[in-house]
């Protein structure tokens, strides 16, 4: 069998295709199931086995965040966060990561509110400086470098001005809880709920997307493909939205069967697709999912980056 040079390394519950330096990114023609796999385990620096969110800073590093721990990977080592001045109490529910176009970094956290990185020292905002909510489940910042903010009580916050910290909060008058936001190229913010679908938050409203086949779902990623078409990852699979109607994806793989977790769009327009049961790519030239393939069958798959040499990072 041909195996590829691009090789998969797996942390227990983090896993990278590596880029190879005279390639530019992962051949989209090569099985998934074909890379080299190399492991680590917790011996080797990482300091957890379950991760709710990776990002990358501007530094190179990733930060790697659990659901009662944080910690740096330059690459080489894991550091944790005990080493930087923050009381483990403030970080011990983080629930999200976020880098802005700025490369400033945030997290979510279920309790404490919002905090920022920076210059080494990590600021928490909470509801004393204008937040609604201090359980947040999500963050996403959009095309005029705010960062939205969507919390466990249904309030949809805006942290509209960064630099002074000043907050816009909005209230969902149906009060389910936001899991997911994104904002597609035309500028329309989408928001995920626990038990209530998807809205459009358009003029200052939240308006319901109506759903054919189903009326109740918990809606958990969402993610705009190049051509346009909106991709909702749901406790009953995979639904796509081409501005017309919802549609679902993915049947003869049995992703209808599936929670997907989470939906991502590499910089070649590949979806990466973490679900209750394992890893699942689309290739950008696909209409239809009939040739999708998988890996790690089993696992529950909760994070998937891109990080800036296009090479695909993913937390279990």
């Amino acid at each position: 069998m041909l195996i590829s040079k691009i090789t998969w390394i797996l942390f227990i519950s983090l896993c990278v295709f590596l880029i190879p330096a005279q390639l530019a990114s992962l051949d989209p023609q090569t099985s998934i199931n074909q890379y080299v796999l190399n492991e680590w385990t917790r011996e080797n620096g990482l300091p957890f086995n379950s991760i709710t969110g990776i990002v990358q800073t501007k530094d190179g590093n990733l930060w790697i965040a659990s659901s009662r721990s944080l910690c740096k990977f330059n690459g080489i080592k894991f550091t944790s966060l005990h080493r930087f001045n923050v009381d483990k109490a403030e970080y011990s529910k983080i629930t999200s990561l976020n880098v802005d176009s700025r490369y400033m970094f945030w997290g979510g956290t279920h309790g404490n509110g919002l905090f920022q990185f920076k210059n080494d020292l990590f600021e928490f905002y909470s509801k004393k400086n204008g937040l609604a909510c201090s359980y947040i489940n999500c963050l996403f910042n959009d095309m005029k470098d705010q960062l939205w903010i969507g919390t466990d009580e249904g309030f949809l916050d805006c942290l509209i001005d960064k630099s002074k910290i000043t907050f816009k909060n909005y209230i969902n008058k149906l009060n389910f809880p936001i899991y997911s936001l994104c904002e597609d190229s035309k500028g329309n913010l989408w928001v995920g709920t626990k038990g209530d679908g998807v809205y459009k938050f358009q003029n200052n409203d939240f308006l319901k997307l109506r759903n054919p086949h189903y009326e109740k779902y918990n809606v958990f990623s969402i993610c705009e493909a190049t051509n346009g078409d909106i991709f909702f990852g749901t406790n009953f699979g995979l639904l796509r939205y081409n501005g017309e109607r919802i549609t679902i994806f993915g049947k003869d793989q049995d992703l209808s069967e599936q929670r997907i977790n989470v939906i991502t769009e590499d910089s070649d327009g590949n979806l990466w697709i973490g679900s209750t049961n394992g890893l699942y790519r689309v290739r950008k030239t696909e209409t239809e999912v009939n040739t999708m393939d998988s890996s790690m069958a089993g696992i529950v798959i909760n994070s998937i980056i891109e990080d800036r040499e296009k090479s695909i990072w993913i937390g279990t």
